[in-house]
Parts: C-alpha cells; sequence; structure tokens
C-alpha cells in the first residue's frame, strides 16, 4: 500500500467507547481546538497516540520534536491536509521545478510542491511565522533532510552552473566547481535515519515530510503535551 493510500485506522483507545473517541474525533475535524483546561490535553494526548504511532516509535519526543512557522494561529490543535501544488514563494520556478522533478525520480515524491516543512529547532522554526506549532504526521509518512544544511535556499545561488557540471564542461572552473557543489549538496539529502541528527547540534536541520494529514499543536502546549505523551 502506498502513503497516499494509507489511512489512520479506527483503533480506538481502550479508555474510551467507540461513541465517546468518535465524538472527540468529530471535534478535532471540524473546528480548530482551544484548550481550556488539562482534559484538553489530554485529548490531544490521546489523539496523538492513537493516530501518529509510526511517529512516536520513530522518535523519542522526549529530546526530538519538529517545528513548523505559520502566519496566524488557528487554535491550540488543528488537523491539515498538504497541499499537492504548493506554488513557489521566494524560489526561481526553474528551480523549484528542477528539485519536484529530482525527488520524485529518486524518492517517488514532489519535495517541494507536496512536503510539509519543517524545523527540529523551536527557534529556527520562530523565523518563519507569527506563530509556532509542533508537527505530528498522521499515520506512515516519507522524509527528506540534509544533516548539514539547514535551508536550501543558502545554496540556490549555485544552482545556475548546474548544466555546466552536468555537461563536464570545466572552461570556467569556478562555474563548475559551484555546479558540482550544488551537486553533491543534492545528493546529500536522505530519506531514513532522521533521529540520528535531529536535535544533535546547535544549528537546525529543515525536514519537509510527506504524509496525507497532520497535527499541529502549538507550542505553548509542548510541555503539558509531551509529558502527557510520555505518560501514555
Amino acid at each position: 500500500m502506498s502513503i497516499t493510500e494509507d489511512i489512520a485506522g479506527v483503533n480506538f483507545i481502550n479508555n474510551f467507547t467507540h461513541k465517546e473517541l468518535g465524538m472527540r474525533l468529530l471535534k478535532f475535524i471540524n473546528e480548530d481546538v482551544i484548550v481550556n483546561d488539562e482534559s484538553d490535553i489530554a485529548e490531544i494526548g490521546d489523539l496523538i497516540i492513537r493516530d501518529c504511532k509510526p511517529f512516536l516509535k520513530e522518535f523519542n519526543i522526549a529530546e526530538t520534536l519538529f517545528y513548523r512557522g505559520t502566519s496566524k494561529r488557528r487554535g491550540d490543535m488543528v488537523k491539515l491536509s498538504p497541499r499537492q501544488d504548493r506554488m513557489p514563494k521566494d524560489m526561481d520556478y526553474d528551480l523549484y521545478n528542477y528539485l519536484d522533478e529530482w525527488s520524485m525520480e529518486n524518492f517517488g515524491w514532489k519535495w517541494r510542491s507536496q512536503g510539509v516543512f519543517t524545523m527540529d529547532n523551536k527557534y529556527y522554526a520562530d523565523q518563519y511565522g507569527t506563530e509556532t506549532h509542533i508537527f505530528f504526521p498522521i499515520g506512515r509518512y516519507k522524509y527528506l533532510y540534509h544533516p548539514k544544511v539547514s535551508d536550501i535556499m543558502d545554496i540556490v545561488p549555485a544552482y545556475e552552473y548546474v548544466e555546466q557540471f552536468d555537461a563536464g564542461d570545466q572552461s570556467d572552473p569556478f562555474a563548475y566547481r559551484q555546479g558540482k557543489q550544488f551537486d553533491k549538496m543534492l545528493y546529500g539529502y536522505k530519506d531514513k535515519g532522521l533521529a540520528r541528527y535531529a536535535h544533535k547540534s546547535d544549528n537546525s536541520i529543515e525536514v519537509v515530510w510527506y504524509c496525507k494529514e497532520y497535527y499541529l499543536v502549538h507550542t505553548d502546549h509542548l510541555r503539558d503535551v509531551r509529558e502527557y505523551i510520555l505518560r501514555g
């Protein structure tokens, strides 16, 4: 089964009846959630425990979380589906398509137009919006990251020399080296082993996720939600 066909199973937590948990889930699907008390933290934690099992198995959330900056606050928790046709904001359109084609060929999905962008460091995620949320992919997922690159935009200028490098044209040594640097950087991206690198240095890693749905939980509740999940 492909990840696009993977739908979170209806495996209800033993503490709740089907009807009770169904009503709780309906609340989260139909509206953005405002946390008023500890029972709301429990509901958020229970949904993450239920729906995000692969993520919780791969990552120790006591040490590793991923953050997404957004332009507005839509409540304390929201369930979203990634866009499949995300358009570039600051990136050259030719480069954008080049990266999509490259990731499709090498990893089976379009990195730039289908991905959800996060950082493994809250401070750096804060720079991408006015509100910061914790990211939890629902069900199965894929990801891409580079252990030494926090933002591909830092290396974008070298892209203009890629064709020269691919053609083996060394008539301009500087251009050839720049193209080679970009190619080396691109093929340094990984789709496995993220737990080995996330939160392991003062720098931040940009992680792009491919999933059907995901939860965003506002970082105001980071400690309470994390502690609840770890207790569970």
